[in-house]
């Protein structure tokens, strides 16, 4: 790699994978330790493999799900599922004040699963119900008048602490690399999801109603596959030390979250008061199928956290090349295709759609490097760095909007995520440069041996896919 640093094999190093077990006591400390890990030699590449092929099944799922949505609805009636579906998103993760990678950064280092739950839940069901004070303001202002969606996001408000126990769950089992829980809990929604809306669609019952009620139920289900987490954890302890730690680590990393997901979902959710409905329709299918390469680079991620975690950072820069490589390559041909695919799809009163997806589609490039980067950088405990990168990038991000979103819609809107990505993606690159003291074209030029890794990859997640 330069810098006189060998450029390690990134595939072949062994990751454990948790099971349940036992708790023992830590004969210095007298406390309680959770030992529901038994260790099992996995490779990192099998680990991503296993989670690309469930996000590319995911995806799969949205492309087979999103033109009946689509056809049914009109841009008007999609927009007004978007305007459910953004805050359902949004939300959840704005209120988890940035605790959910402290919770897998303690549960790699295997904290007791009880003192999370307990502690950390403790915060989570707070915050949950102060949520509850707040419903009916932010209900009428996204509803915009719209019956079903104010219903929907009074449910999504007068449930939030369920749904942010829902993310300590998750957090958990990928702290603990329970690998079937995390996939399971992605799966689990779009399967529901495919199953409801095709059935709907076939009896003529698919519309703005009954789309929102089958976004609800599957994020509900989402929760089901990690409830495995709660065997074992017992007892359940409140550690005031282990809720200041938290708020510590959390509240750096909150910034970032919040500039983060301002950056990713702000869009959807700003369009809802600034254009029409059938901007925002269009926009919410142009950014599903720009979602596309995220399925490799999403992977990627929580295989890393638990890893760089224990202080493996050699991998970082070929992980980050390898998404780079990956999102370029997928991006480049949905971009050739775009045009006569997104209409073909989705249907001729969306090919205003057809822009908007163009530059998403380039977006996605520096947004794949981004998430690679912020996983290892949080791993690694520099939620400061991840933290001002997204800062910066909101003051981009609500500034265009505001800017770009009333006189040119949903392509202002796509301008605007091109911008913030990239500038990301760059205040990212030198940061990692310095915390992993590699050199940059470490981060940014794959060698044969990754493209090498890379085809090897997507070759174990399409035989997974075919199983």
């Amino acid at each position: 790699m330069g810098n006189g640093l060998k450029k390690l094999p990134m595939w072949p190093i062994a990751l454990t994978r948790a099971k349940p077990d036992k708790q023992t006591a830590d004969s210095s400390s007298g406390v309680a330790t959770d030992t529901s890990v038994k260790q099992a030699p996995r490779r990192l590449g099998s680990i991503v493999a296993r989670l690309t092929s469930a996000n590319a099944l995911v995806m799969a799922f949205s492309l087979l799900t999103g033109p009946l949505l689509a056809r049914s609805l009109g841009p008007s009636g999609r927009g007004a599922v978007a305007a459910v579906a953004a805050p359902l998103s949004l939300v959840p993760y704005i209120l988890c004040i940035g605790l959910p990678t402290f919770v897998v950064r303690e549960a790699a280092r295997e904290r007791p699963a009880g003192e999370l739950l307990g502690s950390v839940g403790l915060i989570y069901l707070v915050i949950g119900i102060a949520a509850i004070g707040c419903s009916h303001p932010a209900a009428e202002y996204f509803a915009q008048g719209r019956a079903p969606v104010r219903v929907a996001l009074l449910i999504t408000f007068y449930t939030m602490p369920l749904l942010l126990m829902g993310t300590l769950l998750l957090g958990i089992a990928n702290g603990q690399q329970r690998w079937s829980m995390v996939i399971g809990a992605r799966l689990t929604p779009a399967i529901i999801g495919l199953a409801s809306t095709v059935a709907l669609y076939i009896f003529g019952l698919l519309n703005v109603t009954s789309a929102i009620v089958v976004l609800l139920v599957s994020a509900y289900a989402s929760m089901v596959p990690t409830l495995g987490v709660l065997r074992g954890a017992r007892p359940i302890r409140v550690r005031r030390s282990l809720m200041r730690e938290s708020l510590h680590f959390g509240l750096p990393s909150w910034l970032w979250q919040i500039s983060s997901t301002t950056n990713a979902r702000l869009d959807q959710v700003l369009m809802v008061s600034l254009t029409s409905s059938s901007q925002l329709g269009l926009y919410a299918v142009a950014v599903s199928l720009a979602s596309v390469s995220n399925v490799f680079a999403s992977a990627l991620g929580p295989a890393l956290l638990p890893r760089v975690t224990k202080g493996d950072n050699a991998i970082v820069g070929r992980a980050c090349c390898i998404a780079l490589s990956a999102a370029g390559l997928i991006n480049l041909a949905l971009a050739l295709s775009c045009p006569i695919v997104l209409p073909l799809l989705f249907g001729s009163k969306f090919h205003g759609a057809v822009p908007m997806s163009l530059i998403l589609i380039a977006a996605a490039v520096p947004s794949a490097g981004t998430q690679v980067l912020t996983a290892s950088l949080m791993s690694a405990g520099r939620p400061r760095f991840v933290a001002a990168s997204e800062m910066v990038a909101v003051a981009i991000t609500v500034g265009g909007l505001l800017l770009l979103v009333t006189p040119l819609g949903g392509v202002g809107a796509a301008l605007v995520s091109f911008a913030a990505y990239t500038l990301t993606f760059l205040v990212l690159l030198v940061a990692s440069k310095r915390e992993f003291r590699l050199p940059l074209r470490a981060f940014i030029v794959p060698s044969a041996s990754d493209l090498k890794s890379q085809a090897g990859l997507i070759k174990q997640a399409l035989l997974r896919m075919r199983r």
